[in-house]
């Protein structure tokens, strides 16, 4: 099976090769595929590098393809700042008290515990 670490590393290089801003942060399995994590949202030019640096990792005639995601189904908080007006540490226990306290939280379901980083904590 093909390693995520090896397709961040094969995107990286294209990313660095086309002196892009863009950060592939981490590579992950999800919905059957790969998932990139990337420090910000990718533009058409840099969706095509990433399929640039992903195609030569898989086997010949795999059909590649690089997209945003289209999905609503899930939740992404950004810009959380790090630490309470209190001075206490934002974790995931935290943000879950808070989400199971809102009026819609009969309509939230989740498997897994959120994943809490600090920038550059990946």
């Amino acid at each position: 099976m093909l390693s995520p670490d090896f397709l961040l590393s094969s995107i990286s290089t294209v990313f660095l090769a086309q002196h892009s801003t863009l950060v592939a942060e981490a590579v992950t399995h999800a919905y059957g595929g790969f998932t990139v994590l990337c420090d910000c949202v990718a533009s058409q030019e840099e969706l095509y590098a990433i399929r640039g640096g992903a195609t030569p990792v898989f086997p010949v005639g795999a059909r590649v393809m690089a997209i945003l995601p289209t999905s609503t189904s899930y939740l992404k908080l950004v810009d959380v700042p790090f630490l309470f007006y209190t001075g206490q540490t934002i974790t995931s226990e935290k943000v879950m008290e808070f989400i199971q306290g809102l009026p819609a939280a009969s309509c939230y379901l989740d498997g897994a515990t959120p994943y809490c980083a600090q920038l550059g904590s990946l």
